[in-house]
């Protein structure tokens, strides 16, 4: 599908309405799971590269390489490099060429947990400033805390297209495939920041807790696995420590295993939980019926 963006297939046909473009004339930015960085340059070299070679010349160098945190990797060889390394310098060289689009096909799938969220988040502020971003990617949290809209493809078909929460909701409710890795997503802003590193952000009217440096008024999204949340009857407001958001029940599904999943909401946030048999039979859960869905502050995936 990217090599069919970017006009590198011969032969493609559209279903649908298409905006007539000049595909050679256009200035598509790809980059794909592998560096593809010139071996004989060093990255600060082939940054420059791309960057005297864009439409138009820019200042912005320092602000991209920070962004992609590679200016500690300047004086080093491509050889050298780690696979997240080579990433970052890549998606880095992919900015600095100043495309109409960017087209990324897992672009931080050998980073760390910290690093990935550091460049998605710097990804998503480009978007923010008018830079059309695709996407391609395995990872549905990390697509539903980024992305405001997904496309989701099965067996190379478009299954599911609309907002991001449209289309989990759509994904979690038809496709098997997805059956292990439900989570939920919260956002909202943040209304207090506390010492340590810990928030405190309101979701659907609720006060809840997390540790990421964000600051305040930050418009925050977080992904939760059904793995990290229990259920219980006691409505009493969230900890530092605990998080407890009151929701209703939406549906139980038994699974192969012998778990429960449970779907629970509040207003247009949806959250999952994975129960045992015998935390399910104690519960005796009723759909409809009111909860309180608990969590610890350091359970989510954050922008």
């Amino acid at each position: 599908m990217l090599r069919c963006l970017a006009g590198l297939e011969e032969h493609a046909t559209v279903s649908g309405n298409w905006q007539s473009v000049e595909w050679n004339k256009a200035r598509v930015g790809l980059v794909f799971q592998d560096s593809l960085l010139f071996p004989h340059l060093s990255v600060g070299q082939n940054l420059l590269l791309s960057n005297d070679f864009a439409r138009k010349q820019t200042h912005w160098f320092d602000e991209v390489v920070l962004g992609c945190q590679c200016n500690h990797l300047l004086q080093r060889m491509p050889a050298s490099l780690s696979g997240g390394e080579a990433q970052r310098v890549a998606l880095a060289r992919a900015i600095l060429n100043s495309p109409d689009i960017l087209l990324l096909d897992e672009p931080v799938s050998a980073l760390d947990t910290h690093t990935r969220h550091a460049i998605l988040s710097y990804l998503r502020t480009l978007a923010a400033g008018g830079l059309p971003i695709l996407l391609v990617s395995h990872d549905l949290s990390d697509l539903s805390v980024y992305c405001p809209s997904l496309v989701y493809i099965e067996a190379g078909r478009c299954v599911f297209y609309d907002q991001t929460q449209k289309v989990l909701d759509e994904v979690y409710q038809h496709s098997k495939s997805m059956a292990t890795t439900r989570f939920g997503l919260l956002q909202g802003p943040v209304v207090e920041t506390h010492p340590h590193g810990l928030v405190e952000f309101c979701c659907e009217g609720q006060s809840l807790f997390a540790e990421y440096p964000f600051i305040h008024n930050e418009q925050v999204a977080l992904s939760i696995a059904a793995g990290a949340v229990t259920i219980d009857r006691e409505l009493n407001a969230a900890s530092s420590a605990t998080n407890c958001f009151v929701c209703v029940v939406l549906a139980v599904k038994p699974e192969e295993n012998g778990h429960f999943l449970v779907a629970l909401g509040c207003g247009q946030t949806r959250l999952y939980a994975r129960l045992n048999a015998i935390a399910y039979t104690q519960l005796n859960l009723q759909t409809g019926e009111q909860v309180a869905a608990r969590f610890a502050t350091h359970s989510f995936d954050a922008t």
